[in-house]
């Protein structure tokens, strides 16, 4: 008809050259990625230093493992995060490929850390973990040095004695409580303690090492994956660049 005047519609398409989709998805995923290995570097090392003056792990998650294990994530991250910029800046496809498969493995890894630690605090299974190794380790206290050490370092540093209340009767008529359990230096010259003496009556079940280890593995699980979903991002943006730097140029819809 004379006199119409036709405009684009809001679903034409317009080119982006591919280097400056590169640069803004590549950007983002810079981003992403460094926040993760900041934070599990960070965290981790915090943690370890936390931890690292405590000797002996009860329950089936070990902190000190765990924190070694984001450190060591952190400086995959770190290199993942260098071969992806120099992918992009260089247009190389085998170091864009590499990020790519870097970046998956890390992510795997961080989700498995914070889905499983999640897991066992949510489903109580750290927690019964934890009652079993002290209860066990009591019935061995005579029997294995190694069982002795652990005991009576809760004993100690945890101001507890036994597994729970009835624990200390059943020690006390085998031969005698841990010297660990006393309280008073008249306590510990006696050769055979008896549960009437000046001992701790928590038993280590109830001690704040339960709930500090259960408290502290739940933030390293919602730590693990935070930056697990970080990652997983970053993975998404970063492939979107290496299909793009593939195609040449982007088409974007308005």
């Amino acid at each position: 008809m004379k006199g119409v005047v036709l405009y684009p519609s809001f679903a034409e398409t317009i080119k982006i050259p591919r280097k400056e989709i590169s640069i803004s998805l590549g950007g983002i995923f810079a981003v992403l990625l460094l926040g993760s290995t900041i934070t599990t570097v960070v965290y981790g090392s915090l943690t370890l230093v936390k931890f690292i003056h405590i000797p002996y792990n009860f329950g089936q998650f070990s902190i000190y493992a765990a924190s070694i294990a984001l450190i060591a994530i952190g400086g995959l991250l770190l290199f993942t995060l260098i071969f992806g910029i120099i992918g992009v800046s260089l247009h190389n496809g085998n170091l864009r490929l590499l990020t790519l498969v870097l970046a998956f493995l890390l992510f795997c890894a961080l989700a498995i850390i914070g889905v499983w630690s999640m897991v066992l605090v949510k489903t109580n299974g750290l927690q019964l973990s934890i009652n079993n190794d002290i209860i066990d380790l009591n019935k061995l206290y005579r029997e294995k040095p190694n069982a002795a050490k652990k005991i009576d370092y809760l004993n100690e540093n945890y101001q507890c004695c036994g597994a729970i209340t009835d624990d200390k009767k059943e020690l006390e008529n085998v031969s005698g409580l841990p010297v660990s359990c006393c309280i008073t230096p008249e306590c510990k010259t006696k050769k055979v303690l008896e549960a009437s003496d000046g001992i701790y009556q928590k038993g280590c079940i109830d001690s704040s090492y339960r709930s500090e280890k259960v408290d502290r593995v739940f933030i390293l699980s919602i730590v693990s994956l935070a930056c697990a979903g970080a990652v997983l991002l970053g993975l998404i943006f970063y492939g979107i660049v290496t299909k793009k730097a593939r195609e040449g140029y982007a088409t974007v819809n308005h």
